[in-house]
């Protein structure tokens, strides 16, 4: 239910078991949000340890065969440990290419890549953004539990994508200024549409008994809307 940014330092690396616990994956509501420098790396296994697995001994004989066809000749023992080392070099940097940040952004790992010399102004306003996303889809919400909370949010969240104009939830500036406009309209009817709610709901529960106790449950719900819904409710009725 809160903004959290990991970020890839230059010439970092992100690997193993630490990569597993901050993988935004586990997190379902979209709140963690992975980025990286332009020389940043990250992967399960290093490089080293993918050639270990996927390019073994084998398989690079192989390898060298194919583009070396005479080293299948009995006496080529020689010019296969001179060709070996370059071959694992070959693999190691092929290996390495899928750990690049572009690589990883294709595949979705992580959102976005931010040059160190950028991030300061870049995750000042992603978490400006995030936190006024937060609020907007809280005011939108239908549940407030705690014990709901993340479903909460996540159902706020597709209610504000629902009224956003195309192109608008991908960008942050348009995101922002977009906001300024609308939210106090979009908290006031979100405000409006859950008294009401709470007035037909305690309208039916009450089957016109006990009114002083009904007022005062509707007002602890709903303010100064009270009076408008309950109008409006007892109108349906």
């Amino acid at each position: 239910t809160a903004p959290v940014f990991i970020y890839i330092p230059p010439f970092g690396e992100l690997r193993g078991g630490a990569w597993v616990v901050v993988d935004p994956v586990i997190n379902h509501q979209g709140v963690v949000t992975m980025y990286a420098d332009s020389t940043a790396r990250g992967g399960i296994l290093e490089p080293s340890g993918v050639v270990e697995i996927k390019f073994r001994k084998d398989d690079l004989n192989k390898c060298m065969e194919h583009n070396h066809p005479e080293l299948k000749a009995d006496d080529s023992k020689a010019k296969r440990n001179e060709l070996l080392p370059i071959y694992r070099d070959a693999a190691r940097l092929f290996a390495d290419l899928h750990d690049t940040p572009g690589r990883m952004k294709a595949v979705g790992c992580i959102t976005e890549v931010v040059p160190w010399k950028d991030s300061r102004r870049v995750f000042k306003q992603k978490l400006t953004r995030k936190l006024k996303e937060l609020d907007l889809a809280r005011a939108l919400s239908p549940a407030s539990s705690p014990a709901n909370a993340a479903d909460a949010i996540a159902e706020g969240i597709a209610a504000l994508k629902a009224t956003l104009p195309d192109g608008v939830y991908g960008d942050d500036a348009a995101f922002l200024a977009w906001a300024e406009k609308e939210e106090a309209r979009i908290v006031e009817s979100s405000q409006q549409k859950k008294v009401e709610k709470a007035v037909q709901a305690a309208l039916g529960r009450s089957n016109g008994t006990n009114l002083e106790q009904l007022c005062q449950e509707l007002i602890q719900q709903g303010g100064n809307d009270v009076l408008s819904a309950m109008q409006k409710a007892l109108g349906k009725k």
